[in-house]
C-alpha cells in the first residue's frame, strides 16, 4: 500500500487455501487499499504461499502478531521482510519495549522498503471482563492507551486497536501513529467473535488510518453458499457485484462501465454468437480499464490459451466445458491466472462435483444446464435458470458467482434466494443472442446494485 494512504480498506483474506486466496485477491485488489494475510494462511503456506497469492505490486498487511524474545522477533521481522516484502507487519505490544525496539531496528535495515511495524494492543475479541480474568487492572480503553503509548515510544509505527479506542488513542498520541482497525462491520451485520465493533464510515471519521474488513464469516474454512466468498455476508444492505459476460463492441463495454459493472467477460469459443478473436478482445480489454477482465473458454487447447493471452490482458480464466480438476490445475499453472470453473446445475445431485474442484479452481460459477432437446447446446448464455433454492445451506471453499437466466426483473429474487454476492449475466441483457442492449445492461446493473 502506498505510504500515503489513498484507500483505507484492507480486505482480510480469511483462508488457508492458496487458490481461494488468489481468487479473492485478484477480484478485489483494484478496489481496496491492500490485503491482509494472517497467521492461518502464513502457517499453512509460508512465505512462498504469500508470494503466490499476493505477488509484487499487491499491497500487503502481514498480520502474524509476533510475540517472543527480542532476538527471535527481530530475526522473524528480517526473514518476513526479505521473503514477503509486506507494507505493514504486526507484533504484540505486550512483548514489551525491548522486543518492539528490536523489531523496529530489524525493519529499519530495509530502508524505504521496510515493513511498518504495527503493535497489537488488546485483541478485539477481548473486553473488560476478559482482561479482569487475565489479571489486568483497569478498563480495556485504559490498557489500550497504556500499551499504545509504550509501543509508539519504543518505535512502533502504529497500532492495532478496536474502533472504540480510536478516539482515546488519537487524543493521547496525536495523528502521527498509524491506526489499523479491525472489528469493522456494516450496519446490521453479524459481529461474530468481535466484541468491540463499528461501521466503516464511523471508524474512518473517528480517525482510523486503515480499516480491516472481512470477506466472509470467521466460522470455518469452508463457506456457506449463502454466506461467504461469493455469497452475501450478514443481514445488512450489501451491494451485489456484477459481471457482464459476452461483450463484443466498444458500446457494450461503455454501457457496462457506466452502469458500474465489477467485471466484464469476453468469450473465446467459436460456436458461440459472442465469440471474439484475440485482436478485438484486446481492444475491448484496454477500453475496460481497471475492472476485472474474465476470459471464457470451453475445453481450450494450450495453443488457443497461449494465443489469446499473448494479446488479451485477462485477470481470470473461466472454464465452461468438461474440464477435469487436473486440467483446471494445468491451466492455472500454465497461465499463472486464477481459474473459475463452471458447474452446471439442474438438480441437487449436480452439486456433487463441487468438492472435486476444491483444490483446483480459484472460483466457481453455478449455471443452469443447457435446455433439454438442444443437444449439448451452448455451455452458457442460454437464458435458462435453475432452482436457486438448491444453493441454500451448501458450502463452497472458493468465492462463487451465480449465473443462468438472470435479468433485471429477477436478479433480486435470485440473490435473496441463493445468497449470491456475485452475479453473472449475458443473455439477460441482450436483444438477441450475441447482441447486447445498453438499456438492458443499465437496467440490470441498477437492479443488482439496489439490492
Amino acid at each position: 500500500m502506498s505510504r500515503e494512504r489513498t484507500n483505507p480498506v484492507l480486505i482480510a483474506i480469511d483462508t488457508g487455501d492458496i487458490r481461494a486466496a488468489s481468487g479473492l485477491i485478484a477480484a478485489t485488489t483494484d478496489h481496496v487499499g491492500g490485503v491482509k494475510l494472517g497467521l492461518e494462511y502464513y502457517m499453512a503456506n509460508g512465505p512462498e504461499g504469500v508470494r503466490k497469492a499476493a505477488p509484487g505490486g499487491v499491497p500487503l498487511f502481514l498480520d502474524v502478531k509476533l510475540h517472543d524474545i527480542p532476538n527471535t522477533v527481530a530475526g522473524a521481522v528480517s526473514s518476513a521482510a526479505q521473503a514477503c516484502t509486506p507494507d505493514l507487519m504486526t507484533i504484540h505490544a505486550q512483548g514489551g519495549p525491548a522486543m518492539i525496539r528490536a523489531a523496529r531496528e530489524a525493519s529499519d535495515a530495509f530502508g524505504d522498503a521496510r515493513p511498518r511495524i504495527i503493535a497489537v494492543t488488546v485483541l478485539t475479541s477481548l473486553d473488560d471482563s476478559d482482561l479482569a480474568q487475565m489479571g489486568v487492572a483497569g478498563s480495556t480503553e485504559e490498557q489500550v492507551v497504556r500499551l499504545g503509548r509504550m509501543a509508539v515510544e519504543a518505535g512502533a509505527d502504529g497500532l492495532v486497536c478496536s474502533p472504540m479506542e480510536i478516539g482515546p488513542l488519537r487524543e493521547a498520541l496525536g495523528m502521527t501513529p498509524i491506526l489499523v482497525v479491525p472489528g469493522i462491520r456494516p450496519a446490521g451485520s453479524a459481529v461474530g467473535d468481535q466484541k468491540r465493533v463499528m461501521t466503516p464510515r464511523e471508524a474512518v471519521e473517528a480517525g482510523a488510518s486503515y480499516i480491516v474488513v472481512g470477506q466472509g464469516d470467521h466460522g470455518g474454512r469452508r463457506s456457506s453458499c449463502c454466506g461467504k466468498g461469493g455469497g452475501r455476508r450478514g443481514a445488512g444492505p450489501m451491494s451485489v457485484s456484477v459481471k457482464i459476460c459476452g461483450l463484443g463492441t466498444p458500446a457494450d463495454v461503455d454501457a457496462a462501465l457506466e452502469g458500474g459493472a465489477d467485471a466484464v467477460g469476453f468469450v473465446f469459443y467459436p460456436p458461440s454468437p459472442r465469440n471474439l478473436d484475440p485482436e478485438t478482445a484486446a481492444t475491448l480489454a484496454e477500453r475496460a480499464g481497471a475492472v476485472l477482465k474474465v476470459g471464457l473458454f470451453v475445453d481450450p487447447e494450450d495453443a488457443w490459451l497461449d494465443k489469446v493471452l499473448a494479446k488479451v490482458p485477462l485477470d481470470i480464466i473461466q472454464l465452461h466445458g468438461s474440464e477435469t480438476p487436473a486440467r483446471v490445475e494445468q491451466i492455472r499453472a500454465r497461465t499463472g491466472l486464477p481459474a473459475m470453473k463452471a458447474i452446471k446445475i439442474s438438480d441437487a445431485e449436480d452439486f456433487g462435483a463441487v468438492g472435486d474442484y476444491d483444490s483446483a479452481a480459484s472460483w466457481l460459477l453455478f449455471d443452469a444446464r443447457p435446455p433439454k432437446g438442444q443437444g449439448k447446446g451452448l455451455p452458457g448464455g442460454n437464458g435458462v435458470a435453475f432452482d436457486w433454492r438448491l444453493m441454500q445451506g451448501r458450502t463452497c471453499q472458493q468465492p462463487w458467482m451465480l449465473s443462468g437466466g438472470l435479468h433485471a426483473d429477477n436478479v433480486r429474487e435470485a440473490v435473496e434466494t441463493s445468497g449470491a454476492g456475485w452475479v453473472d449475466v449475458s443473455s439477460g441483457v441482450e436483444s438477441e443472442p450475441g447482441r447486447k442492449d445498453p438499456k438492458r445492461i443499465a437496467e440490470f446493473l441498477a437492479a443488482a446494485k439496489s439490492i
